[in-house]
């Protein structure tokens, strides 16, 4: 009895503590990419618009955003950021945010990590690492992005943490 007893314990521990431990390790990846929207460079496009003047809750665009190595328009390419963003909310400026993270150069060429969230007008935004491909699939993790400039666009830079590889 007292041997059922500390197996399910320490399972009941173990499993506690892996569903609520912050995730502080793991791969880290550091990046940054360029949202240009008005212009001739622009690389969003609504593809959806409310039948309104009032609001815009409804709207979806698409974006292709260059991925850098540094936040300098210049800096080298190493990817692109492709997905929607939606504005959900009816209150205020919030966005469901579905983007793949998608790698064409170094080391994570030809990968891909697939990312979930929220965002919001704030100067920081965090989204869910959901998944990816070649040398991150089934990564799981979080990606904490700050607003860098507002040029014609904006400039996100992420730290991005990830659990499995």
């Amino acid at each position: 009895m007292a041997s059922s007893f500390n197996i399910l314990t320490f399972s009941l521990v173990l499993i506690f503590l892996l569903t609520t431990t912050p995730l502080t390790s793991g791969k880290l990846l550091h990046l940054q990419f360029h949202q240009i929207h008005f212009g001739r460079d622009s690389n969003e496009v609504v593809v959806v618009s409310p039948n309104t003047t009032s609001s815009t809750f409804g709207t979806i665009a698409v974006v292709d955003d260059a991925l850098r190595a540094g936040p300098e328009p210049t800096s080298k390419l190493i990817g692109r950021v492709q997905g929607t963003i939606t504005q959900s909310s009816q209150e205020s400026p919030a966005f469901l945010i579905v983007q793949n993270f998608v790698f064409s150069e170094g080391k994570y060429n030809g990968s891909t990590l697939a990312a979930f969230g929220r965002a919001t007008f704030g100067p920081e935004r965090e989204y869910s690492i959901v998944g990816g491909s070649g040398k991150f699939r089934l990564a799981r993790g979080f990606a904490v992005g700050r607003v860098v400039t507002l040029p014609v666009g904006l400039t996100i830079e992420f730290d991005v943490y990830i659990k499995r590889l």
